[in-house]
């Protein structure tokens, strides 16, 4: 399905294009090594991409090659089922299907108790009921992400990993933290509760009516700041060298939830959005996040 083509495709196209740019006071980086980045556009309709090629200006043009733009379109590229977004992150950042990565879907039963988020440890319990869990917890991910890999791997000081994600919930799902610090070098997502957030969303604005990053645009910006002003890593800023993004606006109603009717049609105008907010910030590199 999409969401897998589309992460493919745009993370492809576009670290091609990143990776030469200068930038103003840029943060320590090797330019032997390849910056890649994945940006997945969250249950985004892959077919539509060419099949309505005004809803994705942006992708067609890479797709065109335009501006000397070198790309790959993998057709039969399809989401793990359940196509939801937990288990499909997930199987991206660990390369595991549902069944061993231990996320088979946004929610799922588990033996045992839980909060509600967690999975529980230890011996499994069949002889009562199973519990329901959004399996939000990093420790219900079972199988190794790319996070974990570079930061216990002999070059971890050489390779600087970012997750960035519109969704609060991947940003708890990817949270896993090792020695006093997260995982993942750089980490930034929205928090639904005020108060008591974890420091990597003490500066996302949030949209109330959805409960994401307030837009698509917000989400590319920071994508970009990494890239000008790179993120803290072993006492100093350096530019991630991988770089996982999230896009949330093809998932959302063009109402607010709580006023759509039951019947209401996804918008296509996310589509556009998402499109944009990776098209109009396309020139990454150039010493300042483009507005």
């Amino acid at each position: 399905m999409s969401a897998g083509l589309l992460a493919s495709l745009a993370g492809t196209l576009v670290a091609a294009a990143v990776a030469p740019a200068p930038a103003a006071a840029a943060p320590k980086d090797v330019r032997s090594r390849p910056l890649v980045y994945v940006f997945v556009l969250d249950g985004l309709d892959g077919d539509r991409v060419r099949q309505r090629r005004a809803f994705a200006p942006f992708l067609n043009s890479l797709l065109d090659g335009d501006q000397g733009a070198r790309s790959t379109l993998y057709d039969e590229s399809r989401s793990i089922m359940v196509a939801e977004t937990n288990p499909n992150h997930t199987a991206m950042a660990t390369g595991a299907y549902g069944g061993e990565s231990g996320i088979p879907g946004n929610a799922f039963a588990v033996y045992g108790k839980t909060d509600g988020e967690s999975c529980p440890t230890g011996t499994i319990d069949e002889s009562k009921p199973p519990t329901e869990t959004s399996g939000e917890s990093p420790a219900c991910i079972e199988a190794e992400t790319f996070f974990e890999t570079v930061a216990k791997g002999a070059r971890a000081k050489e390779i600087t990993t970012s997750g960035i994600f519109g969704k609060p919930k991947l940003g708890r799902l990817f949270a896993k933290r090792s020695g006093g610090r997260y995982v993942a070098d750089d980490l930034w997502a929205p928090c639904e509760n005020q108060g008591d957030d974890p420091p990597y969303c003490e500066r996302v604005p949030i949209n109330p009516a959805t409960g994401q990053a307030a837009e698509d645009r917000i989400v590319m910006d920071e994508v970009v700041q990494t890239v000008n002003q790179g993120v803290a890593a072993d006492g100093t800023r350096k530019r991630p060298n991988l770089t996982f993004v999230n896009f949330t606006t093809s998932t959302r109603p063009a109402t607010p939830p709580a006023r759509a009717p039951p019947t209401t049609p996804p918008s296509r105008g996310p589509t556009i959005r998402s499109s944009a907010s990776l098209g109009t910030r396309s020139d990454w590199g150039s010493g300042s996040a483009p507005r």
